[in-house]
């Protein structure tokens, strides 16, 4: 159903991302050892991701850094239940590996094993000495996977998330699995494509991954063309035929994002009916879901988050130049204010993906529903 509203699992449920399917079950195959999957929010990424997993064969574990979101800092706490999570997941999901995976991690420092059902528990200190030792950890399940003549894909969801994480590098751990590891496949997923390259020390020559060669692959917002077949696809399957004048208003609303459209779709099902008081009603409900990513973006800002507000104020009225958007602040606070400290504000909301240029010196807002939040004041 194109319309549910959870990450999909099956290729039939994937609507297009042909070309994106095809070059990430490629570099499965051909043991890329570190892939990249990025695309603004609500493009597809954890969809592909697991649909690619599943028909590929692979063992995989997902550790899932959205659950950071909201939080300034993540402690190692909080990382080793993350990798807790997921190799749970994984050991209950992938049953053939079970029982093999839970006997190579037994006697690794820092790892309880119970059987009954196969489960682990992973320990996270209080001291380094009694902490479970990752690279250890991965170690093994990288050597498993080769003696049974596979790979083992290990997959972190929003991994710009672990920038947060205070006092370990978990990109060191990658390098490590990357150079010495050769049974482990790392994918990384980021909504925040800025963010997500200082994570993984793209402009840093100093960083643990710099130079190590990844395949990247970016999801798009879908065309009008595409965009008007998967509404027409998702409410036939639900046997729903809204007017055109219904469709049209989606279409210009939401610009190609199939988060979306899917978003509005499901919404529409609950009420059974689209019409226009409904589809404002859904508008109005997912400006609120964007204004709330926004304040977990705001998270650990909290100094400049009245700056942020007079540039998102601006550029939800229509795109800015820079000189504008200074002006606006200037005007706000009754004081000159640095270009460094603008840029530095608008180089945090580019690379967190809110925020791009438009290639003739002017700000704009990307998301629609965002721009829609702020002028309506919810953030």
């Amino acid at each position: 159903m194109y319309f549910d509203e959870a990450p999909k699992t099956r290729r039939v449920d994937l609507y297009n991302f042909e070309e994106q399917f095809e070059l990430f079950k490629r570099a499965l195959k051909e043991n890329a050892r570190l892939i990249a999957i990025t695309g603004l929010r609500r493009t597809g990424k954890t969809s592909l991701l697991i649909t690619v997993l599943n028909e590929s064969g692979l063992p995989y574990l997902i550790i899932d850094a959205r659950v950071f979101a909201n939080r300034a800092a993540i402690t190692r706490e909080d990382l080793v239940q993350a990798l807790e999570r997921g190799i749970n997941d994984f050991i209950s999901r992938q049953k053939d590996w079970a029982r093999k995976a839970v006997d190579w991690l037994r006697g690794i420092r820092g790892i309880e094993i119970t059987l009954k059902p196969p489960k682990v528990s992973l320990s996270w200190g209080p001291s380094a000495k009694e902490a479970v030792d990752i690279p250890q950890m991965f170690e093994s399940l990288g050597r498993l996977a080769e003696k049974r003549k596979k790979k083992f894909v290990i997959a972190f969801d929003e991994a710009q998330e672990f920038r947060k994480l205070a006092g370990y590098d978990l990109t060191m751990i990658l390098a490590h699995i990357y150079d010495y590891v050769p049974g482990i496949q790392i994918v990384v997923t980021g909504s925040q494509i800025g963010l997500l390259r200082d994570f993984l020390g793209d402009e840093n020559s100093k960083a643990p991954l710099y130079g190590r060669f990844r395949v990247n692959i970016e999801l798009p917002h879908l065309d009008e063309g595409r965009s008007g077949e998967f509404l027409g696809l998702g409410f036939s399957q639900l046997k729903m035929k809204p007017n055109q004048k219904i469709i049209d208003k989606i279409l210009r609303e939401l610009d190609g994002v199939i988060g979306w459209l899917t978003f509005v779709g499901a919404r529409a099902s609950r009420h059974g009916k689209i019409e226009e008081r409904t589809l404002e009603e859904i508008f109005t409900e997912g400006a609120r879901l964007a204004a709330s990513e926004l304040q977990s973006f705001f998270v650990g800002r909290e100094v400049a988050r009245k700056r942020y507000v007079v540039i998102l104020g601006e550029l939800s009225k229509s795109p800015r130049r820079w000189s504008e958007l200074k002006s606006a602040v200037e005007i706000k606070e009754g004081k000159r204010l640095s270009n460094q400290i603008l840029s530095g504000l608008l180089d945090k909301l580019v690379k967190a993906g809110f925020v791009k240029t438009d290639g003739r010196g002017s700000y704009l807002i990307i998301d629609s529903l965002l721009k829609r939040a702020v002028q309506s004041g919810f953030v």
